[in-house]
């Protein structure tokens, strides 16, 4: 349907870094259903534009996005059933026309730091799967499971 291809429009122009057509997407998709999941699309989009001059390193996305904008999110539930809730943690509605789209930069300390952050999760992540004779080890298993180690680790220095 035209909704549904408006939406996916706008996540892949939000994926892409132009911030300022998707939000024009997404606000033009609120105006036509109140109650469309684009509200939540907005607000994540409105988080990662504020993060994007920063290291990945200096912020955990899943501890900085509310846990009840994800649940309600993924249920697909009306926002304005909570909006009481949801008021304290919306982030500052930005006028449409500061939002600038994103340019390629040079990755290379990104770079740097994610190669870091892998290393450290292979190392740790080893430790954790089971390594004994007749399994084979699965890199990908042990890189999720160091990833999820880092976490935890970052989440208790808190």
């Amino acid at each position: 349907s035209h909704v549904a291809g408006r939406h996916m429009l706008s996540l892949c122009l939000q994926s892409l870094g132009r911030f300022h057509a998707a939000r024009t997407h997404l606000e033009a998709l609120l105006k036509l259903d109140p109650a469309h999941v684009a509200f939540y699309n907005l607000e994540i989009g409105l988080y990662y534009l504020s993060t994007l001059d920063h290291s990945f390193l200096s912020h955990a996305t899943d501890d900085d996005i509310s846990p009840l904008l994800k649940e309600l999110q993924c249920k697909r539930i009306d926002y304005r059933e909570h909006i009481q809730l949801l008021k304290p943690i919306m982030r500052n509605p930005t006028d449409t026309q500061t939002i600038s789209d994103v340019n390629q930069i040079n990755q290379q300390q990104h770079q740097k730091d994610l190669k870091l952050l892998i290393k450290k999760a292979d190392e740790k992540g080893k430790f954790l799967i089971l390594d004994c004779t007749g399994f084979l080890a699965n890199q990908r298993q042990q890189r999720q499971a160091g990833l999820a180690i880092l976490q935890i680790s970052e989440h208790c220095q808190k």
